[in-house]
């Protein structure tokens, strides 16, 4: 027969064997000794154990179970002393809390409740074996197991008819003698096709779990209970039959609604930021918003009210059973219904969207005034110069109060003067439009964005690290618009030449930080168009240099002039590195070249995809390297939006792995959440590939997307990376701190684990690990290194 059921429904693995090792190192031979006397004392005062050298036979179990080594000799020569097994097995309950006194001052309390699970588990399954041995020898003792197991326990005869259950199962369904009971009697009707799948999966299979959620009636009763089950053939007094463990499996179902509900519900609140960023008119909105949350199907009925006057604004759908009433910007409230009860984690974050809708309503008075006083543009609907100026002063100034510095990017679509003679000025109106539309998706809502010329956008920004966020947002803009837009029947492809300028670094106010993105932006046309050029005091020379970069960059691929660094992922609850991302530098003429002067420079030149390959390639072989040292974590690449888009890429990327596979399990792909959405078809399918050989997949800088997060559901991602951005003021910002606890939730609730990048200080550290967040990377722990310097940052932090 297979080992006993418990022994198939304990589950060891390696980290419980690292921790039984952990007590060994942890416990000299003296504490060992002083556990197994006042063990042994404790089992002949309470029990009335009687075996010889009872003391010696409990140090050799404890001292092979600590080394992971089988030793079943205790519990068997009690077992055959006399002593009733039940209460033998209670009393490990005493072993573990000598144990735990012995090791409480060595290591934090969170850690040695780890560890004793750990060795619960050993323990567990040294009890099986005895359990197997009883099964041959004494089926009334073997029975006594189940009887107060906290599992519902069923044992059926070869035709499914119930031959013993355990207590738990007559308490829950309320059945007091199913003995003799058909199985098929306990399933309801609807649900008799999962009894016959149930009845073919047990005459196939020696044991194993049912792959389907099981549900058992009481008919008389009406009780009906969702199981999880599995099953397990024994042979008792020499008839076969088959124990079936039920697990109630009603808060699994539960949870995984919830998560459900939460997809749906980010989508819907995904598309709801959308409407603010066209929708002016309160009356409007509203109505859009209760339309919305009903037509979705979570809510059965949607309404907006006026709480000083009682009048309902907007409504949507027909009332239910469970409600919720939340008050959003003064006198509103938002009520919502639905066939079951809300979730927690539902409401918070439906409270947390009507709290920055408020703050948007609050904006809408100022809209109206940017029409009466000229500050509008009638053709796209966006602020104009005028405007901008003004605005852009102010967020200088609290720029300053704040200590951070302020972004500008200029945009002007190439050839647009052909586009208006091609197709007539009202397609090229509509051209601005669209365009305008698109940009209004792309920013941030605190960001300003204007028109400020006949064919000319500017975005203005704050950030600490805007070089940065200059470069994420040109990334956005370019995948937004990679596909051409459709005006008028018409397919017209837009490219914009850009500049870039940054306050107080190239300009002393407002006037001067426009002036000079405008001719960094005009230096980009005379270039051809589709080109960005960051301002700088000599910017024709920074152009030329920009043409040397290219040919050095070919040259330095070449020469193997780039280097990988490694920047260490942290186990935020262990507090040991488990992983790294690895980031490219280059070595030029025996200094390191900033990775913003040359890696935009390999996007744009297309040698992103062949650097890209190098990059996967040295990452291998450092895997193998450290795994010669014992250094078994995984490394992270980046994947661009670049690369995404090249097939032929992605399939030497794929034949790469495959030839690879013993560095796959240690390999981590990390790819930005625009360049994912806006390259969906294809990575979809890629990612797939990818994480069923092993690779984990991350969304790195998420938070920053302003997509439907509904691909996390689809899509075989691992983690999610909170963008530094939210991480960087989380201390001290409550609306940063909301929205990373939001995103760690929502990790949570989809099974998947959390990256904060960024972590400066102890502090920062400290509310992430509150929050629950799984992983940290940042200069708090260690800047990007070379592979030596992260070996020791490695043993370091595995002390």
């Amino acid at each position: 027969m297979e080992k006993s059921l418990l022994r198939m429904l304990i589950s060891f693995s390696e980290e419980d064997r690292k921790n039984l090792e952990e007590i060994r190192s942890l416990l000299t031979e003296g504490e060992l000794n002083k556990v197994s006397e006042e063990f042994a004392t404790f089992l002949k005062e309470k029990l009335g154990v009687s075996v010889d050298n009872l003391e010696g036979e409990i140090f050799e179990y404890l001292k092979n179970s600590l080394n992971c080594k089988a030793d079943y000799s205790l519990a068997e020569e009690v077992y055959k002393s006399g002593v009733d097994i039940p209460e033998f097995i209670a009393s490990y309950g005493k072993l573990f809390e000598l144990i735990r006194e012995v090791l409480k001052p060595k290591v934090e309390p969170e850690r040695l409740n780890e560890l004793c699970l750990s060795l619960a588990k050993h323990t567990l399954l040294d009890i099986a074996s005895v359990a197997d041995y009883i099964i041959e020898e004494h089926f009334e003792t073997f029975i006594r197991f189940f009887e107060e197991n906290p599992d519902p326990i069923l044992i059926i005869d070869e035709n499914f008819k119930i031959f013993y259950a355990n207590n738990t199962f007559s308490e829950i369904l309320k059945i007091d003698k199913p003995k003799g009971m058909k199985l098929k009697e306990l399933f309801p009707e609807r649900y008799l096709s999962h009894y016959e799948l149930l009845c073919k999966a047990c005459r196939e299979k020696i044991s194993g779990s049912f792959d389907r959620v099981v549900y058992l009636t009481n008919r008389k009763l009406g009780i009906t209970k969702p199981f999880k089950l599995s099953f397990e053939h024994v042979k008792l007094k020499n008839k076969d039959y088959i124990i079936l463990d039920l697990r109630d499996a009603e808060e699994e179902l539960k949870r995984e609604k919830e998560r459900e509900n939460l997809s749906i519900l980010y989508g819907l609140i995904s598309e709801l930021y959308k409407v603010l960023l066209e929708e002016t008119n309160l009356n409007r909105l509203f109505f859009k918003m209760v339309d919305a949350f009903v037509r979705k199907g979570i809510y059965t009925y949607a309404a907006v009210i006026r709480t000083d006057k009682e009048v309902k604004v907007a409504e949507e759908g027909i009332p239910t059973d469970y409600s919720v009433c939340i008050p959003f910007y003064r006198e509103y409230a938002l009520v919502l219904t639905k066939n079951e009860p809300f979730y927690n984690t539902e409401v918070d974050l439906i409270r947390n969207f009507l709290s920055e809708l408020s703050d948007i309503i609050q904006s809408f008075s100022l809209e109206g005034k940017l029409k009466e006083l000229r500050f509008y543009d009638p053709v796209t609907e966006l602020p104009t110069r005028a405007f901008f100026v003004s605005a852009l002063s102010d967020m200088i100034r609290e720029a300053d109060k704040k200590g951070e510095r302020v972004g500008l990017i200029v945009l002007d679509i190439d050839n647009f003067t052909a586009i208006n003679g091609l197709y007539g000025q009202q397609t090229g109106d509509r051209v601005l439009k669209e365009v305008a539309d698109g940009l209004k998706e792309i920013v941030r809502l605190e960001d300003i964005l204007a028109r400020i010329g006949a064919d000319t956008y500017a975005i203005a920004f704050v950030s600490k690290d805007p070089f940065e966020a200059a470069n994420s947002l040109i990334t956005r803009i370019r995948t937004k618009f990679i596909k051409p837009i459709k005006v008028d029947g018409h397919s017209i492809p837009i490219t914009f030449s850009m500049g870039v300028a940054f306050y107080p670094d190239d300009a002393k106010d407002g006037e001067q930080l426009i002036a000079h993105a405008t001719q960094a932006m005009f230096e980009a046309r005379k270039l051809g168009g589709d080109t960005v050029i960051f301002y700088h005091r000599d910017t024709k020379r920074d152009i030329e240099k920009m043409f040397i970069l290219r040919n050095e960059l070919q040259k330095a691929l070449k020469e193997k002039e780039f280097v990988l660094f490694y920047q260490p992922k942290v186990n935020l609850k262990k507090g040991k590195i488990e992983g790294a991302e690895a980031l490219i530098r280059w070595v030029r003429k025996g200094k390191l070249v900033p990775p913003y002067e040359f890696i935009p420079i390999l996007e744009e030149s297309g040698l992103i995809t062949e650097v890209g390959l190098w990059v996967l390639e040295e990452a291998i072989k450092q895997i193998s390297q450290w795994k010669s040292k014992g250094i078994n974590i995984e490394i992270a690449v980046n994947l661009s939006a670049v690369q995404l888009r090249s097939v032929k890429h992605l399939e030497i990327i794929i034949k790469t792995l495959q030839e690879n596979y013993d560095a796959v399990p240690y390999l981590g792909f990390e790819i930005t959440e625009t360049a994912l959405i806006e390259n969906i078809s294809t990575a979809s399918v890629f990612l797939k590939l990818v994480s069923e050989l092993g690779v984990k997949v991350y969304i790195d800088d998420f938070g920053t997307g302003y997509s439907s997060i509904a691909y996390l559901k689809t899509l075989p991602v691992y983690a999610l990376k909170i963008d530094v951005e939210f991480i960087r003021n989380i201390d001290k910002d409550e609306k940063d701190y909301e929205i990373v606890k939001t995103i760690i939730n929502l990790a949570k609730n989809l099974n998947l684990k959390t990256v904060a990048e960024g972590i400066e200080t102890k502090e920062h550290e400290k509310i992430l690990k509150e929050l629950g967040c799984d992983y940290g990377q940042g200069y708090y722990y260690s800047p990007p290194v070379p592979p030596e310097k992260f070996e020791e940052l490695y043993r370091k932090f595995a002390k």
